[in-house]
Order: structure tokens, then C-alpha cells, then sequence
């Protein structure tokens, strides 16, 4: 019962991520920051 709540858990956060509409490219983003008078929220990542 457990894993299945736990799996319930992230099958629903990977459906709000892809929902949610993020952008890869700073240079799109940052103009629609712009147009929108929004802040940009950035994650950094790095291959070890």
C-alpha cells in the first residue's frame, strides 16, 4: 500500500512538471519574463 501512494506521489508531480509549461532556452524565457513583468525562476544543474 505503501509504494503505491509513494508512486501515486511522483506520477503526480511528473504531470503537474509537464503541465506546467518550463522553458529551456534563458533567452525565451527572459522575454517572456519581460512581457509578463514576472520574475524568472532558474534551476542549475551539472553533469558529474
Amino acid at each position: 500500500m505503501r509504494q503505491i501512494r509513494l508512486l501515486l506521489v511522483f506520477v503526480g508531480l511528473g504531470m503537474f512538471v509537464h503541465a506546467s509549461g518550463w522553458m529551456h532556452d534563458y533567452d525565451n524565457a527572459l522575454t517572456k519574463a519581460q512581457q509578463t513583468h514576472k520574475p524568472i525562476l532558474m534551476m542549475y544543474s551539472a553533469k558529474t
